[in-house]
């Protein structure tokens, strides 16, 4: 049997030290208000975001401070979270200011996220050039090797999904070559060009792996 999530834990101003130490920090609040100043680190995403942008979230495994001028705020997206699947939750019961002239920072807001700890390893073996990322999603792995230099072609069959690839890259700054192709239900698009590496995750569809190796630059 699948044990529930804890629900969120609640954190005082004494103990955020010791909490931030241990935790991705979110800062629940909305883009103007977190532009004129946060804490140093943080990532941002306000409740009402989630449901577009929860890919920027980082894994589930991943221990999560939220913070906000509300406590009452921060509870609730942490009540998101765990909704979510999350298991290590905590917000601070404060607001930002009782934390003293922490929240100064104008840096832009860390990534949450993180792309394959696979496609991290192998990264340095591979120069940048042109990727297909096949059943992408919202193509996390895509938008991560576009940051780094690589030209991304991006396939799903979900026009929804490459909307949100198209929105998902755009905040991180690329641009995404995106195709609505069903990789189980018809062929790779007759214009295709070859491809420097062909990657898929999340999906599996095994009689189609032959039409994407002959994708493969020699």
């Amino acid at each position: 049997m699948t044990t529930p999530p804890a629900p969120p834990t609640d954190v005082s101003p004494a103990d955020f030290a010791a909490a931030r130490a241990a935790c991705a920090l979110l800062d629940a609040r909305d883009a103007a208000t977190f532009a004129r100043g946060h804490l140093e680190g943080a990532g941002r995403l306000s409740l009402a975001e989630l449901p577009e942008r929860r890919a920027e979230l980082p894994a589930r495994v991943t221990p999560v401070l939220v913070v906000h001028d509300d406590p009452a705020h921060a509870r609730a997206t942490a009540e998101a979270l765990v909704a979510l699947g999350y298991h290590d939750v905590r917000w601070l019961e404060a607001p930002l200011g009782a934390l003293g002239d922490g929240a100064v920072s104008h840096a832009p807001a860390v990534p949450l996220w993180r792309p394959s700890p696979w496609l991290e390893q192998v990264l340095e073996a591979l120069p940048p050039g042109r990727v297909l990322d096949c059943a992408c999603g919202v193509s996390r792995e895509g938008t991560f090797l576009a940051m780094r230099g690589w030209r991304v072609e991006g396939w799903d069959h979900d026009p929804s999904a490459l909307h949100l690839a198209e929105r998902f890259a755009e905040r991180h700054g690329v641009e995404l070559s995106l195709r609505l192709v069903d990789l189980e239900h018809g062929e790779p698009p007759l214009d295709a060009p070859m491809f420097d590496v062909v990657m898929s995750y999340r999906f599996l569809h095994r009689p189609a792996l032959p039409r994407l190796q002959a994708l493969v630059a020699p």
